[in-house]
């Protein structure tokens, strides 16, 4: 299963603004937000890797 840099790029960047979202509730420092916001894309990255990982992994066992 190839990867799409497209997709990844969508889902990096709704987690970004997700965890970006939230934190804005509690504290709209920048200071907060940059890092939540950077913290937020690579949990979307490596949420978006795992899921193509098992996914993989459920069709490869299917005939």
């Amino acid at each position: 299963m190839s990867g799409s840099g497209e997709f990844t790029t969508w889902v990096v960047l709704a987690f970004a603004a997700i965890v970006a979202g939230l934190c804005w509730i509690v504290s709209s420092s920048p200071l907060v937000l940059i890092p939540a916001a950077i913290a937020g894309g690579y949990l979307g990255y490596r949420a978006e890797r795992a899921g193509r990982r098992y996914l993989a992994r459920r069709l490869a066992g299917r005939p």
